[in-house]
């Protein structure tokens, strides 16, 4: 379930989703310190804790999905240019099938001349 949660996501809530952390993170560590009560500094250690772990969380998340997208990338690449190395040996033997029947087709012409000059011998 966790999966398909990651790929629901897109890369524009990721970034709202840090950016808010972010947010709340600073604002917390400016209370925490305008503040002089010890339970409110503590509280707010612990919030700056429990967001700072968010956000390695959710960085570790886009780390993950960008890994994901990267090697579902590399594969479809991989598969592209097997195919064109395949067109490209389908192209490169043509050539070489036209060198044959050319040399062929020299040797065709040799003997019909080689006919035709002891034909016009006799």
């Amino acid at each position: 379930m966790k999966k398909d949660n990651k790929k629901r996501r897109n890369s524009v809530n990721y970034s709202k989703e840090l950016a808010q952390l972010r947010k709340l993170l600073k604002e917390a560590e400016l209370l925490r310190l305008q503040t002089e009560d010890k339970t409110k500094i503590q509280a707010l250690e612990a919030a700056s804790v429990e967001l700072r772990e968010k956000e390695r969380s959710l960085i570790k998340e886009m780390g993950e999905l960008m890994s994901e997208s990267i090697e579902s990338g590399g594969k479809t690449l991989n598969e592209l240019a097997t195919q064109i190395r395949k067109k490209i040996e389908k192209m490169g033997s043509l050539p070489k099938k036209m060198d044959k029947i050319s040399k062929i087709i020299l040797q065709l012409s040799e003997i019909a001349d080689d006919i035709r000059e002891k034909s016009e011998k006799f």
